[in-house]
């Protein structure tokens, strides 16, 4: 009877940190700093990601939406080392990758992950969409594309449909070691 409690405990130790690693099979670490940006047009309207670094190896990941209009919008993100959100100003994106970036250096054609708040997102190809080598992603149930560079992994833009129009993002200025669609 020792034994085998002697035995189910070995096979618990063994097993568990498999498990966990099964649980989340992206482990890359985001290329988040200090001061980061990235500044997107869309249809006119500036979106603007600021990272800065918090306790515990986290990031807070400020979206300022500039409205011409009405007072900006304002989302709060605060991600891990592996840029998941771990809190949100909504409560949907805790456990989704962060809204600029997916590791890539782990992802295949065919892959499905949770992104950003949103339905789970399937990797269809890698192609080029305007300056960047992408990897191509589409939303399961609004059927947009994202880009994400494929030496970085950070979103350079998107193409789809919002309120019955096409809508187009793209990336027009950053810090991080990418090239914007203006340079």
């Amino acid at each position: 009877m020792m034994r085998l409690r002697k035995n189910l405990i070995l096979l618990i130790v063994v097993s568990l940190p498999l498990f966990l690693m099964a649980c989340n099979k992206y482990k890359e670490e985001a290329p988040f700093f200090d001061g980061l940006f990235l500044e997107y047009s869309s249809s006119g309207i500036p979106v603007t990601y600021e990272v800065s670094v918090t306790d515990n190896n986290e990031f807070k990941i400020t979206e300022t939406k500039k409205h011409k209009v009405f007072d900006d919008e304002i989302e709060l993100y605060h991600v891990d080392a592996q840029g998941i959100v771990v809190k949100g100003s909504w409560k949907e994106s805790e456990g989704y990758f962060s809204p600029i970036w997916i590791p890539i250096n782990e992802m295949e054609v065919g892959d499905t992950f949770k992104y950003n708040g949103g339905d789970k997102y399937k990797i269809v190809k890698k192609d080029r969409w305007k300056k960047w080598n992408v990897l191509v992603i589409k939303g399961m149930t609004l059927g947009e594309e994202r880009y994400f560079d494929l030496n970085t992994g950070f979103w350079v833009g998107l193409h789809g449909k919002g309120m019955g129009r096409a809508v187009t993002i793209v990336l027009t200025d950053t810090n991080a070691d990418i090239p914007t669609v203006e340079e």
